[in-house]
């Protein structure tokens, strides 16, 4: 690493003053020898105080950059899922949709909702609320392309944005398999726990050509399935 390439060159350099200074010792006549050693141990004590302030301030910038990494992921990114939060999936939506305005071509933006969280959460209590938080998010995952994005709004509820899609009745078909695959029983430290999730979608630019108002569409789509029967799409 670059902390101890310098602290090997300081090093290095002390030596090569204690090796000179052992050499000159060789060479001057006994009424210098005491002033010469006296120049050559705090030559020599300057070089290796230099390499240690020198690793000092390595190991100082080092831990702060980790210290701005982690802040940094800890604003974008949901702590118990890993997913991008709110506002990354925000700034990834507005970009997203610029694109596609500019290729004119249809995104799609799913709002998923599970249904019945909160039962699940007073049964079996709030940590196995949150493995199944977790579960659930990865298995959305798998079926997500690196192209897309999956981000947690909050609670029981996620976010997927699909960058292409050729028409509705394919954004209804990639939901339905969403539905499919999330409805599959989960095994979490011996509970069998099976859980539901109504989704709905909006279309740029069908429905909205904004971004606050795609979700808000979005959004508006899957209470209605809640309010209808659950464990649908609209």
């Amino acid at each position: 690493s670059r902390r101890i390439s310098l602290l090997c060159f300081n090093l290095t350099l002390a030596t090569m003053v204690l090796g000179s200074a052992i050499l000159g010792l060789r060479m001057v006549d006994s009424t210098r020898l005491i002033g010469l050693i006296a120049v050559t141990v705090v030559l020599f004590s300057f070089a290796v105080r230099s390499a240690l302030m020198q690793d000092t301030q390595e190991r100082y910038l080092s831990a702060l950059r980790e210290s701005r990494t982690e802040l940094e992921r800890q604003a974008l990114y949901d702590e118990l899922t890993g997913l991008p939060n709110r506002r990354l999936f925000a700034e990834r939506l507005s970009q997203v949709l610029a694109i596609a305005e500019r290729e004119e071509h249809k995104s799609a933006l799913f709002y998923l909702d599970l249904d019945d969280f909160k039962p699940v959460n007073d049964k079996f209590g709030h940590s196995i609320g949150d493995i199944l938080l977790n579960r659930v998010a990865h298995r959305m995952l798998s079926r997500v392309r690196k192209s897309d994005t999956l981000a947690r709004m909050g609670g029981d509820e996620f976010i997927w944005l699909v960058t292409h899609i050729a028409d509705k009745d394919e954004a209804a078909e990639l939901a339905e398999g969403m539905l499919r695959i999330m409805s599959e029983p989960y095994e979490i430290e011996g509970f069998t726990i099976s859980i539901t999730a109504s989704i709905g979608i909006g279309l740029f630019p069908d429905d909205s050509t904004d971004p606050t108002a795609l979700i808000e569409q979005a959004d508006s789509a899957m209470y209605a399935v809640k309010r209808d029967r659950k464990n649908g799409l609209r």
